[in-house]
């Protein structure tokens, strides 16, 4: 992977009609980040799925990535190759997890903290800029 990969931000496919949805593929990939636990990505029509500031969006378990997609009303997830990111900086992914209070950052890693944090500050120097 790296920056010219092809992306679909989260509001984008959360936009698209169930038709559009539905004539998609949906796969997820392991992937092994600098020697951390391996999390899951997932492409769209081989678009990585990222978040609005273009932070790929991981997740710590299938689990996870499944209930995830389900509110973005996707139904189906294939299973793809393994993906090795070792060029993938800190800060531009978020990895989530599921636990007792629904869909959360991951605490296994610090990589969704430094993801939401930076998200947050470029969402606040957008609003600032109007």
């Amino acid at each position: 992977m790296n920056s010219d990969m092809p992306i679909i931000e989260w509001h984008r496919l959360a936009g698209a009609t169930r038709a559009q949805k539905k004539s998609a593929v949906a796969t997820v990939h392991s992937i092994k980040l600098n020697r951390r636990q391996p999390c899951l990505g997932v492409t769209f029509d081989r678009r990585w799925l990222c978040g609005s500031a273009g932070t790929l969006t991981l997740f710590d378990s299938m689990e996870t990535a499944i209930r995830f997609m389900s509110l973005l009303n996707v139904d189906h997830l294939d299973m793809g190759e393994r993906c090795d990111c070792d060029a993938v900086e800190p800060n531009s992914i978020q990895c989530f997890q599921l636990g007792t209070e629904g869909i959360t950052t991951c605490n296994k890693c610090s990589f969704g903290e430094l993801a939401i944090s930076r998200s947050h500050r470029e969402s606040a120097r957008s609003e600032e800029r109007w």
